[in-house]
């Protein structure tokens, strides 16, 4: 079950986190973590939560992308977390690193926000974002909710990602319409949108009139439309055009 589909089955839910395990357990084996962060006042405050948890280690710490980069190639770490924006490059490209050579890590990103920083960290593989505005004791939350199989984000972006992911969904939608139209509607739709009348056009296929007109009705009918201004934005929307 990818990210998206768990938003779409827990939308609504009151908590931060959607998960598949209660926040409570205690693994049977610490869970190991990578902290990438190249700002040492952030370092200090997530190794004092990390480490208060008993069931979290703090396997290594790397303060830039580089040594980030080293770590995730030389250890065998469950959860990474990281602060993308590090001081000798951008993270984002760290976390699908990560994920290109450990498939089986999870990831949670230190933000700063809950805009677009956010969706690209899921975009990249991670299934955890905490935006640092009073975002004390939940590092370690979304640390253990990643680890078992979970997403940690708040509501705001959980929202956010559900319409992009409707917005998607349509996308793809109003591509299958276009997909059903044959070769000739396709040829037809594409002579209407420069202009062509049915009589011309028919004259210039070397068909009726009324054979165009029945082939224009289906595709109105096939993209779900009433006129043929309609349907050619709507091509030109998908790019047919």
């Amino acid at each position: 079950m990818n990210l998206l589909t768990q938003l779409a089955d827990t939308a609504g839910h009151p908590d931060h986190s959607l998960c598949r395990c209660s926040p409570m357990v205690l693994f049977e084996i610490s869970v190991q973590v990578l902290l990438v962060n190249s700002d040492q006042v952030m370092t200090n405050l997530l190794t004092k939560e990390l480490g208060s948890e008993n069931d979290i280690q703090l396997l290594c710490v790397a303060q830039s992308r580089r040594e980030g980069k080293r770590l995730i190639e030389n250890k065998n770490f469950d959860v990474m977390l990281i602060d993308p924006v590090l001081k000798d490059g951008n993270g984002f490209d760290l976390i699908s690193y990560a994920k290109k050579i450990r498939p089986l890590c999870e990831v949670v990103v230190a933000g700063r926000d809950e805009g677009e920083d956010a969706m690209r960290a899921f975009a990249s593989g991670a299934m955890g974002y905490v935006p640092c505005t009073g975002a004390e004791g939940r590092y370690a939350h979304a640390v253990k909710q990643v680890a078992c199989g979970g997403a940690y984000m708040t509501p705001r972006m959980s929202r956010e990602v559900l319409c992009q992911l409707e917005s998607k969904s349509a996308l793809v939608d109003r591509r299958r319409e276009m997909e059903r139209l044959t070769l000739r509607e396709l040829q037809i739709l594409r002579m209407v949108a420069d202009g062509h009348t049915s009589l011309p056009l028919g004259r210039k296929l070397g068909i009726s009139c009324q054979t165009v007109n029945a082939h224009v009705k289906n595709i109105l009918r096939k993209l779900n439309v009433r006129t043929r201004a309609q349907a050619i934005a709507k091509a030109y929307e998908q790019g047919v055009l």
